[in-house]
């Protein structure tokens, strides 16, 4: 179970790779929404054609595998309605709409404080109850996607864990948005600049992304591409193209981040020797 919903996932994360890099967020949310319908889509009617082995195996999927769909479908699902009414008219009105945002998130998480403090500290206790079908009796939000109002395929508290991971992905979007309207850029107080091969950040860019090493695993290529490029005072124009290049590579496919790895373990070599 847990092989074939991983395969689904990085299907799903392959596809986000690939999408043409949009100017447009909300077309480019949009996208992202339809490739994550689809893979939760596929994910259901797997699980309901499958039976669990047992309660633990049930629990892993409801907490730990489900959320990692959802959540991305949520936080791009709240991007684009996010964008689809902020207003235009001036910077001032634009930080405003975002700020109400920001307190409404903070709301969301002073509501559920207990439950992300129970899911921050990794605590089983109530598990049984949480991410088991047919054990929750207590009243939980009727904010969910259609496919969440099947009791096969849902436990409540699967979709409130996903929503928690999307808002604090969807807090840090908008904090970031307030930055570039006030003008507050990143910047390191010493200025390195990239003079590697642009393949080679490209490279080590979407090995990074494939981790998900970055706001739990909800920021775009495109993101990341763009902050790179900021900090690091280099012109990545057409990665995508460039990733299709290395994709074809013959032989060693992964040449710089292979590197990486056999000089990093020579200077623990070296160190070990000391």
């Amino acid at each position: 179970m847990e092989k074939h919903a991983e395969k689904l996932l990085n299907k799903a994360q392959k596809r986000l790779i690939m999408m043409p890099r949009e100017e447009n967020i909300l077309l480019s949310s949009k996208q992202a929404i339809q490739v994550m319908e689809e893979a939760l889509n596929e994910l259901k009617e797997y699980i309901l054609s499958y039976n669990f082995k047992d309660d633990d195996e049930e629990i892993r999927f409801f907490k730990q595998i489900k959320p990692q769909f959802l959540s991305l479908l949520l936080y791009h699902n709240k991007v684009y309605n996010l964008e689809l009414i902020r207003p235009i008219e001036s910077k001032e009105m634009q930080k405003q709409y975002l700020r109400t945002e920001l307190d409404r998130l903070r709301n969301f998480f002073e509501r559920n404080k207990e439950f992300c403090k129970y899911n921050r500290i990794s605590a089983t206790k109530f598990d049984d109850h949480y991410f088991l079908r047919g054990k929750a009796k207590d009243s939980l939000s009727h904010d969910s996607f259609y496919f969440e109002c099947d009791p096969k395929f849902s436990t409540g508290y699967d979709y409130k864990l996903a929503k928690i991971i999307a808002n604090e992905s969807l807090s840090v979007y908008i904090n970031n948005q307030l930055d570039e309207l006030n003008g507050d850029i990143f910047s390191p107080k010493v200025k390195l600049t990239w003079t590697g091969k642009k393949s080679e950040l490209i490279e080590l860019i979407y090995a990074l992304y494939e981790s998900g090493s970055f706001n739990n695993s909800q920021t775009t290529i495109k993101e990341l591409t763009d902050y790179f490029e900021s900090v690091f005072n280099v012109d990545l124009k057409d990665s995508y193209r460039t990733f299709n290049e290395i994709k074809n590579r013959k032989g060693n496919r992964t040449l710089f981040l292979s590197n990486l790895i056999i000089s990093l373990n020579d200077r623990m070599d070296k160190t070990d020797c000391k």
